[in-house]
């Protein structure tokens, strides 16, 4: 985590220099969760499309889980 956090520039490096080629991207081991329905903490913002929206919930393997909620993807999620 600390290599990650100096890429970042949240860690003040010492001497040295970090080089990327591409993009990098880190998620955080702390889960963060809005209070919101499932859906839009999947969506996080993005315009819905259909086709994309499947993906994640079949890479996920939450389409099984959908089914036990009471409300499907319209299930409000985190704190109450």
């Amino acid at each position: 985590s600390s290599i990650l956090s100096a890429i970042l520039g949240e860690m003040h490096k010492v001497e040295g220099q970090v080089i990327i080629n591409g993009r990098i991207a880190y998620v955080p081991q702390q889960a963060w969760i809005m209070n919101s329905t499932l859906k839009e903490n999947i969506l996080f913002g993005k315009d819905f499309n259909h086709q994309e929206y499947m993906q994640v919930l079949d890479s996920c393997a939450l389409k099984q889980d959908l089914d036990m909620l009471p409300e499907g993807d319209q299930t409000e999620i985190g704190e109450k």
